[in-house]
């Protein structure tokens, strides 16, 4: 994960989309990122019930801040299984319809949710 993992997430909870799920992935690194997300947002493990759509390497730990103004954030610790591995963790874990998968260091424009999913709510029986 990045260096500057607290702030990207900062970042990401900031953008505005009413249904939003900040789901990341901490698939079996070896430095101190979940840690500095834990400290940062409050983060305590919790039971969490995953429906296994699709096979993943085992889930560690999935972490909710005890803080509600972070009740978008669920950050999941797993052994690791590689890029798509991870992604797949996200998906079944993932209580939405539609998921926007990125790398944590990359940053949107605030709108960015909305303009991604403006077609989807636009489409009709004929598409």
């Amino acid at each position: 994960m990045s260096a500057n993992i607290v702030e990207n997430v900062r970042s990401l909870l900031s953008l505005y989309y009413s249904n939003l799920e900040v789901i990341i992935i901490n698939d079996g690194s070896k430095d101190d990122s979940l840690q500095k997300l834990v400290v940062a947002y409050n983060l305590e493990k919790t039971p969490h019930h995953v429906q296994y759509k699709i096979a993943t390497k085992e889930i560690r730990g999935i972490y909710k801040s005890k803080n509600p103004a972070y009740k978008k954030l669920v950050v999941i610790d797993k052994v690791n299984g590689g890029k798509a591995d991870a992604l797949n963790v996200g998906i079944n874990v993932s209580a939405n319809n539609y998921i926007v998968c990125i790398d944590v260091d990359c940053i949107l424009e605030q709108d960015a949710i909305l303009k991604m999913i403006k077609p989807f709510l636009e489409e009709t029986d004929k598409k």
